[in-house]
């Protein structure tokens, strides 16, 4: 005979519950635990539940479901075990589903919570291996150590971005994007399509296992090749023992390629 209805009142203020009557009737009786109150404006009647009211009929052995919720939001014990009323059916169905969804945040939060330490802890592990790695002589494996680490930071940042929105109601909102033309939106969609086909983070590339390894991985990173530079790196990372000059390396890489 009652059915749950909005509970926000004109003059700004919130209720927490709000059950009306679902007949229309001018005869139709109040219950006794309800109070009356002036009302002007939708509601021919308005009637509210509060600790005063719910006294004398929490005597009766049995409660009216509405008078079960009244209780519920008035008393507001964190156990069932502590209710006057703990074997109504109403009362015990108001705390399983206030049980379960605690449960649920019990869940939830700690995984969350888990989960932006990591990614915290890792774009911070990531920000001190580019300051190390930038300290570092430069060579190709410095090069490739440090796009590793900046692509690590850059992974981490997105995943904070894309799970841990921050709350930006104290800036103004940017304005709505232009409309692109069809033409542009169809090769946005196809650069999509060739980017999902190809790991997001830098393809990994093997430390090189040899001096002509090394040579053609450096080969591979520049437009012109720079045998001298190459020579010089390599030698700074433990590779090239046994070649003299530059020239010499040249020399064996080429012989080795034919």
């Amino acid at each position: 005979m009652y059915t749950s209805r909005p509970t926000d009142w004109l003059d700004g203020t919130r209720s927490d519950v709000l059950y009306a009557s679902s007949i229309v009737s001018a005869s139709f009786p109040p219950h006794s635990f309800v109070k009356a109150i002036p009302c002007n404006y939708w509601a021919e009647h308005c009637y509210f539940i509060d600790h005063d009211t719910i006294k004398e009929d929490l005597k009766q052995p049995s409660l009216h479901p509405l008078l079960a919720i009244g209780v519920f939001f008035c008393k507001q014990k964190p156990s069932l075990m502590s209710m006057e009323h703990k074997d109504d059916a109403t009362i015990q169905t108001l705390y399983r589903i206030a049980k379960e969804q605690m449960e649920e945040e019990k869940v939830v939060k700690p995984i969350a919570s888990a989960l932006a330490d990591v990614c915290n802890q890792t774009n911070t592990q990531f920000q001190k291996l580019v300051k190390v790695i930038g300290a570092m002589p430069d060579s190709l494996l410095r090069k490739r150590a440090l796009a590793y680490a900046d692509d690590g930071i850059l992974y981490t940042d997105t995943c904070q971005r894309k799970y841990f929105k921050k709350d930006a109601s104290c800036v103004s909102p940017m304005p709505a994007p232009l409309e692109l033309p069809e033409a542009t939106i169809q090769q946005i969609d196809e650069t999509e399509i060739n980017h999902n086909n190809t790991d997001d983070i830098l393809p990994e590339t093997g430390i090189p296992k040899s001096d002509m390894d090394y040579a053609l991985q450096f080969k591979q990173t520049v437009e012109i090749m720079n045998w001298k530079e190459c020579y010089e790196n390599g030698k700074k990372d433990g590779y090239f023992s046994t070649y003299t000059t530059p020239a010499s390396l040249k020399r064996a890489f080429y012989k080795k390629k034919a």
